[in-house]
């Protein structure tokens, strides 16, 4: 078999030596695409019945048959996963290879296949495919299905040194690069929110960060437009814990309420790096992720009466935990906004 065509476009990862395609449709989809194929030899006859293809040599000798099934997805919840390596991922992931049921991951074409690591695998601005590895995006979309058990859909496109300044409005590549992704997957869902974790490319300025800050600000304001939601959450994320990046941290990430409207940041304290000096490990990145995680969950699902605790404190004393497990104390008007669990129940500190 040459090409299976659905509606006239290619299947995508179309392998003649594989058999059998599930393909995933938009929530919308009301009738099934129209399934052809095209036989490597013209001679050879091509038969199509209910999503089976049976392909017979000229000479009648040798069959082979494919099959197609299609599956309609639900209503996906979108999120956008953007910056540079430390949001593309560079951890190992032996331990982590296998499918993330619920969550999808957008593919090249626009089409959207169970995630699997490396999630940023499919991202049109990436450096070489070698490079990618276990990111926040992992940790982050797990820790929103089993709470809220959501759908999940994510769009992955970071791409590792990158500079705001490829990122920041029309017309920068990464921009222009994710836009295109953005369109693909408005048919899959509603997105819900964007993380963004860069900045070590950037970290030393001659204006204060001035500029900086207002390029993201633009940034988010140019994504929120194409997305058409101007309250889209925007959570961002430190850059690692080294010296000369403390004042980006502090001037920069912590400040971000200060100059974009619904948005927020999440801490890097407490990680380490890989032997590079440069990238997360493992253990970091999912505690990352599920600080984005926590975040989305406190500003975007704050309302919702069903969250569901991942082995929460089995304590009944009143102490006051993090969705992760950390104790925060006692004095419940002392700590700041979020979602917080007590006596094994989520509370809001609004």
């Amino acid at each position: 078999m040459a090409e299976i065509l659905l509606d006239g476009e290619e299947l995508e990862f179309f392998d003649k030596d594989s058999f059998n395609y599930v393909v995933n449709l938009p929530y919308t989809t009301t009738i099934m695409p129209e399934v052809s194929a095209v036989a490597v030899n013209p001679s050879a006859t091509v038969d199509v019945q209910d999503g089976l293809i049976t392909c017979t040599s000229a000479d009648g000798t040798t069959q082979k048959d494919y099959s197609i099934h299609f599956n309609v997805l639900p209503k996906l919840d979108l999120f956008l996963a953007i910056g540079q390596s430390n949001m593309s991922g560079r951890a190992p992931y032996d331990d982590a290879r296998e499918q993330m049921e619920n969550i999808w991951l957008l593919t090249p074409k626009g089409g959207m296949e169970i995630s699997c690591n490396p999630m940023n695998k499919y991202s049109n601005v990436r450096t070489d495919l070698s490079y990618q590895g276990m990111g926040p995006s992992y940790s982050f979309s797990l820790m929103l299905r089993d709470l809220l058990h959501l759908n999940i859909g994510m769009i992955v496109n970071a791409r590792g040194g990158s500079s705001l300044n490829v990122w920041y409005e029309p017309g920068k590549e990464c921009y222009d690069a994710t836009v295109q992704r953005i369109q693909q997957a408005r048919k899959w869902g509603v997105f819900k929110g964007i993380i963004w974790h860069q900045g070590s490319a950037d970290w030393n300025p001659e204006d204060n960060y001035e500029i900086y800050k207002q390029h993201l600000a633009q940034m988010v304001e140019h994504f929120r437009s194409e997305i058409e939601n101007d309250t889209l959450w925007f959570i961002c994320g430190e850059v690692r814990q080294l010296e000369y990046l403390k004042n980006f941290n502090k001037d920069v990430i912590q400040t971000v309420k200060e100059y974009i409207t619904y948005s927020d940041f999440v801490s890097s304290e407490g990680t380490t790096l890989m032997e590079d000096n440069t990238h997360f490990d493992e253990q970091s990145y999912i505690l990352m992720g599920k600080r984005y995680a926590e975040k989305i969950i406190e500003h975007v699902y704050g309302d919702r009466t069903t969250i569901t605790t991942i082995n929460p404190p089995a304590c009944t004393d009143n102490r006051i935990f993090t969705l992760l497990g950390i104790y925060v104390g006692d004095d419940f008007s002392s700590l700041p906004s979020g979602l917080y669990i007590r006596n094994q129940k989520i509370i809001i500190k609004p």
